[in-house]
């Protein structure tokens, strides 16, 4: 797969977003801070605006 994904550049536009991926804690905190795994993810999109590429990344 890491060989496949090196063949895509994101190109053109490009949109950014983090997420957080755990299971639910009842009464604890959300958002930045927690300590469920922090994740990058990254769009490039056409010059239509239709998504092309994405990948996701763990920090």
């Amino acid at each position: 797969m890491e060989y496949r994904d090196s063949n895509y550049k994101m190109a053109n536009i490009v949109e950014l977003d983090d997420g957080f991926f755990g299971s639910p804690d009842v009464g604890g905190k959300r958002g930045r801070g927690t300590s469920k795994m922090k994740v990058i993810i990254g769009i490039s999109l056409t010059d239509e605006g239709k998504p092309q590429f994405a990948k996701m990344e763990v920090v």
